[in-house]
C-alpha cells in the first residue's frame, strides 16, 4: 500500500524546474554580459587611445584651451607609413550636457572620402584620398566641462609630399533648464607636411 501516491514525480519535477532556473539564470547572465561589452566598447576604445598619451601633455592642452573647440597642433609635420596622433578639445561652457558630432573632411568620426581636403603645393584629390583622419564621434560632453578626443592620422606610403589641410568640425546643440538653446558649431583646420 501506497501511502504517499505521487510523490516520486512531484520531486523530479522540483528537480527538474531547479534545473530550468540555473539555465535561465546562467543565460540571463551571459546575455547582460554580452550588452553590457557591446556599450563599453565605444567608451573603453577611447579610453585605450588617450591611455597612452602623457597626463601633463592633456592637462596642459585642456588648461590652454579657452574657445570652443581647439586642437593641440594646427599643422603637423610626418612621414609616409607613419600613426600621429593630435589632440581635439571640446569646451562645453553651457550648463547643459552637449552630444558633440566631431567631423572631417564632411564626414562624421574620420575621412572615408577626401570631401574638403585642401591641397597645397601641387597635390590633387587623389593624394589626399592617401591620408585617413579617424576620431571618435559623437561624444557628449557634460556641462561647465572639456574633454580630449584624439585624432588618429595615418598617411600611406603612396601619398605625394606635401601639405594637406583638413577642415575638423565639431557641432552639438543642448538646451539647459529653462533656457534656450546653447549650441557650438565651429571649424578648424589640420595642416598635415607629408615628407619623405
Amino acid at each position: 500500500m501506497k501511502l504517499f501516491p505521487g510523490k516520486k514525480s512531484s520531486l523530479n519535477l522540483s528537480i527538474n524546474a531547479i534545473v530550468v532556473l540555473i539555465i535561465a539564470i546562467t543565460m540571463l547572465t551571459l546575455a547582460l554580459g554580452f550588452i553590457r561589452s557591446l556599450f563599453g566598447q565605444a567608451t573603453s576604445s577611447l579610453t585605450d587611445a588617450l591611455s597612452g598619451i602623457d597626463e601633463s601633455r592633456k592637462n596642459t592642452f585642456l588648461e590652454n584651451c579657452h574657445e570652443d573647440i581647439c586642437l593641440e597642433k594646427t599643422s603637423i609635420t610626418t612621414q609616409k607609413n607613419k600613426r600621429e596622433i593630435v589632440l581635439l578639445a571640446i569646451n562645453n561652457r553651457f550648463d547643459c550636457t552637449m552630444p558633440a558630432s566631431i567631423s572631417i573632411s564632411g564626414e562624421e568620426g574620420g575621412t572615408k572620402n577626401p570631401g574638403d581636403c585642401q591641397k597645397m603645393g601641387g597635390a590633387t584629390d587623389a593624394y589626399c584620398s592617401q591620408i585617413s583622419l579617424t576620431t571618435f564621434s559623437p561624444q557628449d560632453v557634460q556641462d561647465k566641462s572639456k574633454i580630449i578626443v584624439p585624432i588618429e592620422v595615418n598617411v600611406k606610403s603612396s601619398a605625394k609630399n606635401t601639405i594637406y589641410r583638413y577642415p575638423v568640425e565639431v557641432s552639438g546643440i543642448c538646451k539647459p533648464e529653462g533656457g534656450s538653446d546653447s549650441s557650438i558649431d565651429k571649424k578648424i583646420y589640420l595642416d598635415i607636411d607629408v615628407t619623405g
